[in-house]
């Protein structure tokens, strides 16, 4: 069965919070620049652009993808696996 493991897991939905709040930020500083731009340009400063509603996310199921996409999430995961099997060692 294709079956996710709870730190696998863990890892790749940090990663998702992680890359949210980093999208928050950007379109906080995207909205910070475009008013900076109009009032350069001398024009009125626009709205701040529409961002996506603020949602939670719902958990992925457990038959999530197995490897994470970045690299960082791979090295991160592979680090969760070697310490995983470190304790069953013991």
């Amino acid at each position: 069965a294709d079956v996710v493991s709870r730190d696998e897991f863990e890892v790749v939905r940090e990663l998702a919070a992680n890359a949210r709040r980093e999208q928050e930020a950007l379109a906080k500083t995207v909205a910070t620049l475009e008013q900076r731009i109009a009032a350069l340009e001398g024009g009125a400063p626009k709205a701040p652009t529409k961002t996506a509603p603020k949602t939670r996310a719902k958990a992925a199921p457990r038959t999530a993808a197995k490897r994470p996409a970045s690299a960082k999430a791979r090295s991160t995961a592979k680090k969760a696996a070697t310490a995983r099997k470190d304790n069953k060692a013991d």
